[in-house]
């Protein structure tokens, strides 16, 4: 286990790291256009090559990322850290979907 002094490093190692992961996720998704519904099987089509693009650009930062993470965190961690993420963005998208629709 980490002492508090090995803690408090552990944490200024990691911080700045997850700040910066977590400001381009940000961007990326504060990007995202007010959904519409298509008016043809052309604008549906439009519309789900979007949602692919952003999904994949978010697949990137991910991938950009995981390299840094590991450096603090181990496998477990790593893990772990992508799984929560993933429910959180889930939830996010939801509420997100939510407020838009009501």
């Amino acid at each position: 286990m980490y002492d508090n002094q090995d803690r408090r490093q552990h944490v200024a190692t990691f911080e700045p790291i997850y700040r910066d992961y977590c400001e381009e996720m940000t961007d990326l998704w504060n990007d995202r256009k007010r959904p519409i519904k298509p008016s043809s099987s052309s604008d549906a089509a439009a519309i789900a090559k979007r949602k692919m693009e952003m999904l994949q650009r978010a697949q990137g930062i991910r991938m950009k990322y995981i390299d840094r993470f590991a450096t603090v965190l181990n496998a477990n961690q790593v893990d772990r850290f992508y799984e929560v993420e993933s429910i959180i963005q889930k939830k996010l998208k939801q509420r997100r979907d939510q407020a838009i629709n009501q």
